[in-house]
C-alpha cells in the first residue's frame, strides 16, 4: 500500500525519499520500488537502479524501469550490464535498450544499437530499431545499407525503412535509392515509391514514368509510380498519364485520377499544359478525350471554348468526352450555346447528355423567361430529332411560358414530335395540361400507341393535386376507364383512382370487382382508399414563425408546444399537409392549461394545391381549448391565419384532426 501511495505522489522530494532508503529496504522489495521508480520517470534513480541490475531477482525489474526513464544515462547503464546480463533478463534488458532508443537522439545511441545488432538472441523488431539507429549515426554511409535491407532483409525491418527513407541524417537515401528500384523486390520498390510521392520533388517524375511503363503486369507498383505523380508530376507526365487511362491496364483509374487532381506551381500552368496537349492534333484521338474529359473534372472554366469545340469532333473518344466535361464547367451564361450544340448534334447518345445538360442549367437559370425563348426558338426551327429533344427538356423544365408551344406540338404531323410531346405534357408539375392529353387520348387522328400513351399521361396527370370538385375528378377517371381498351391501362387508371381518399372514389373501384381481369387491383385500390380515409396523421407542418418547432404542436406532449415568439400583429399563420386530400371534419387544438396563448381570430383557409386558396371559416376565440368545423370539407392542407392582433403570444400545445367517418 504505501508503494501504492508512492506512485501517486507527483513529488520531488517523495522520490528522493525513495531512492535514499532503496539500499535500507529489504531486497525482495526492490523490484517493487524498480517499478515504482521507472513508472515515475525519476532520473536521480539511475545509479541507485544501475546497482539493482546485479541483484539476480531485481535486474529484470531493474532493466525496464531504467528504459522507461530513458536517459543517455540510463542507456549506457544497461548497454554495459548486456554482456554480463544472465539469459532469463536479457529480454528484458533489449527491452529496455530499445525503449531508450525510441526516445534519445540517436547520436547518444550509437554503442547501444552496435550491441544490439551484436547480440544473437535480440529479437528482430529490436534489430530493426537498431538498424535504423546505426543509419540514422553514419549519414549517407548507410544507404548501401539500407539497399541491402531492402534487397534481402526480412520483412521486420521494413517497418523502419520509410523512416530512414526520409530522415534528414541521410539526405541522399531516397534519391539513390529511388534510381534502383529495378533492383529490389516489386513489393519493397512500391514502399520507395510511396516515400516518393510524399516529397512532392519533381525531380522523381522521370523514374516514376519509367516505372509507369515498365511495370503493367505488377499492380501494385505501377499504382505507386501513377499515384506519385499526383505531387512529383510535371506537364511531362500528362501525355503518359492519358495514354494508360486510355487503356485496360492496371492503373487505368488511377491515371486518370492523378490526372484530375495534380498541381503545380504557378496555379493554372497544369491546366494550360493540358489544354495545349488536348488540342494537339498529332495525338490519339482516345488521349486528347481523355485530357478533354480531365480539363472538365478540374473545373478549368478556360477550357470552355475548347470542349464545345471538341463536342463537334468528328471522333467519338473525343467528342463523347467533351459532351461528358461540359457539364462541369457549363454556367447560366452559356445556355444558348449548349442549347444550338443540341441543335447541331448529329448522334442521339449526343443529344441526349445535351438535353440532360440543357434541363440542368435551366433548373439553375434565374432567368427563366430567356431560358423558354431559347428552347421555342429552337423547337420551332430544328429538325425532328431536335424538336423530340428539345420537348423532353421542356416537358422536366415545366416553364408555364412554353405549355401553348408544347401543346401545339400535338398537332405535328410527325409522329415522333407528338410522341415527344405527350411525354414531355404527362412530366409537367401540375394538372395545367390535362385537357390537352385528354384531347390526344380521343383524337382519331392519332394512331393506337399515341392514344394509348396520351391516355396513360392523362391518368397520372389526374392524381396530381388539383382544386376540382371530386365530382369532376370522378366524372374524368369514369371517361379515363371508357376511353382505355388494354387490361392494363385499366389497371394504371384504378391504380390512379385508388390514390384519391373520397367515398366515390371507393365506390367507382368497388364497382370492378366483379371484373376478373381487374378485380385484383381494384381490391387492392378499395384497400388504399380506405387506409387513406382513416389516416388522420398530418403529414407535415409548416408556420409563418418558429417552423423547426412546429412538431411540438403535434407530438402528443401536452408538455411542448408551438408558438409565434412575440405578440399577434395579425398575418402569421400554421399550415397543415395532410399528403392528400381527404374529408375533413374537425380540428380540436390544445393552447395549453397556463396562459391566454389562443388566437384572436382566425381565417380557416383550405386548398387542395396549396396554391390556390378558398376561405372555409372566420372565426373568434375566448378559450384555450377550442375545435374548428370543417363539416366534410375535402381538402389537402388546411391553413389558420390570424386576423386580429392581440396582445397574446399564439400557442399550440396539442391538436387533433378529426377525419368523417367511413360509412360502412
Amino acid at each position: 500500500m504505501a508503494l501504492y501511495v508512492f506512485q501517486r505522489i507527483r513529488d520531488a522530494e517523495a522520490d528522493k525519499m525513495l531512492v535514499e532508503a532503496f539500499g535500507k529496504i529489504p531486497a525482495g522489495r526492490h523490484p517493487m520500488i524498480c517499478e515504482v521508480l521507472g513508472k515515475k520517470h525519476v532520473e536521480e534513480a539511475v545509479p541507485v537502479l544501475k546497482q539493482a541490475l546485479n541483484e539476480k531477482a531485481c535486474a529484470s525489474a531493474a532493466a525496464i524501469a531504467l528504459g522507461r526513464i530513458a536517459t543517455k544515462e540510463a542507456l549506457d547503464a544497461l548497454t554495459e550490464f548486456l554482456p554480463k546480463a544472465a539469459k532469463e533478463d536479457r529480454l528484458a534488458v533489449f527491452s529496455g535498450m530499445v525503449n531508450c532508443l525510441d526516445k534519445l537522439p540517436s547520436a547518444d545511441c550509437l554503442a547501444a544499437s552496435e550491441a544490439i545488432l551484436a547480440a544473437a538472441d535480440a529479437l528482430p523488431h529490436q534489430k530493426a530499431c537498431a538498424f535504423a539507429v546505426r543509419c540514422e549515426n553514419r549519414g549517407d554511409e548507410s544507404i548501401a545499407d539500407v539497399m541491402e535491407a531492402l534487397r534481402n532483409g526480412d520483412e521486420t525491418i521494413m517497418n523502419v525503412i520509410p523512416k530512414l527513407l526520409e530522415s534528414k541524417n541521410i539526405p541522399n537515401a531516397l534519391p539513390k535509392i529511388a534510381a534502383e528500384w529495378r533492383t529490389f523486390p516489386k513489393n519493397r520498390a512500391v514502399v520507395v515509391f510511396q516515400m516518393v510521392g510524399r516529397t512532392a520533388d519533381k525531380r522523381y517524375e522521370a523514374i516514376l514514368l519509367e516505372a509507369m511503363a515498365a511495370e503493367k503486369d505488377h499492380e501494385q507498383l505501377r499504382l505507386a509510380a501513377i499515384n506519385a505523380l499526383e505531387t512529383c508530376g510535371t506537364a511531362a507526365c500528362l501525355v503518359p498519364l492519358a495514354t494508360v487511362a486510355t487503356t485496360t491496364e492496371h492503373g487505368c483509374q488511377s491515371s486518370r485520377r492523378v490526372l484530375t487532381r495534380i498541381k503545380s506551381e504557378p496555379v493554372g500552368a497544369i491546366d494550360k499544359a493540358m489544354m495545349r496537349k488536348a488540342e494537339d492534333g498529332t495525338l490519339p484521338a482516345a488521349v486528347r478525350g481523355v485530357l478533354i474529359g480531365v480539363l472538365g473534372q478540374r473545373h478549368y472554366r478556360a477550357a470552355f471554348p475548347l470542349l464545345l469545340k471538341s463536342a463537334m469532333d468528328g471522333e467519338d473518344a473525343v467528342r463523347r468526352e467533351a459532351i461528358a466535361a461540359l457539364p462541369m464547367i457549363a454556367v447560366e451564361e452559356d445556355y444558348q450555346t449548349v442549347v444550338a450544340l443540341l441543335a447541331h448534334a448529329s448522334k442521339s447518345g449526343d443529344r441526349s447528355r445535351l438535353a440532360t445538360l440543357a434541363v440542368t442549367l435551366g433548373h439553375q437559370s434565374k432567368n427563366k423567361k430567356a431560358v423558354a425563348d431559347v428552347l421555342l426558338a429552337t423547337l420551332a426551327e430544328g429538325t425532328t430529332p431536335v424538336k423530340v429533344s428539345i420537348l423532353g427538356v421542356l416537358g422536366k423544365l415545366g416553364l408555364d411560358a412554353t405549355l401553348a408551344d408544347m401543346v401545339k406540338a400535338l398537332a405535328s404531323p410527325e409522329d415522333a414530335v407528338k410522341r415527344a410531346a405527350i411525354l414531355a405534357l404527362t412530366e409537367w408539375p401540375n394538372p395545367a395540361p390535362l385537357e390537352a392529353l385528354r384531347a390526344a387520348c380521343k383524337d382519331e387522328k392519332n394512331n393506337a400507341a399515341l392514344r394509348i400513351l396520351a391516355l396513360r399521361g392523362y391518368a397520372q396527370m389526374l392524381s396530381l393535386p388539383s382544386n376540382r370538385l371530386i365530382a369532376e375528378t370522378i366524372a374524368m377517371y369514369k371517361e379515363a376507364m371508357q376511353l382505355a381498351n388494354g387490361v392494363n391501362e385499366k389497371v394504371s387508371i384504378i391504380s390512379g383512382i385508388g390514390r384519391v381518399a373520397h367515398p366515390e372514389a371507393l365506390k367507382l373501384v368497388e364497382a370492378y370487382r366483379g371484373d376478373a381481369e381487374l378485380k385484383e387491383s381494384a381490391e387492392a385500390a378499395a384497400k388504399t382508399i380506405r387506409e387513406n380515409m382513416a389516416d388522420s396523421r398530418a403529414k407535415a407542418l409548416t408556420a409563418s414563425h418558429n417552423s423547426s418547432s412546429t412538431k411540438m404542436a403535434y407530438d402528443g406532449k401536452r408538455g411542448t408546444r408551438w408558438n409565434i415568439g412575440r405578440r399577434q400583429a395579425g398575418g402569421e399563420w400554421f399550415q397543415i399537409d395532410m399528403g392528400t386530400s381527404k374529408l375533413l371534419q374537425a380540428i380540436e387544438i390544445d393552447s395549453g392549461d397556463e396562459g391566454e396563448d389562443f388566437p384572436g381570430a382566425l381565417d380557416v383557409m383550405v386548398s387542395n394545391d396549396g396554391t390556390n386558396w378558398t376561405k372555409s371559416m372566420s372565426m373568434e376565440f375566448t378559450t384555450r381549448q377550442y375545435t374548428l368545423p370543417l363539416n366534410g370539407t375535402y381538402a389537402r392542407y388546411v391553413k389558420l391565419v390570424l386576423t386580429k392582433p392581440r396582445q397574446r403570444f399564439w400557442s399550440i400545445c396539442e391538436m387533433k384532426i378529426v377525419l368523417t367517418p367511413i360509412q360502412k
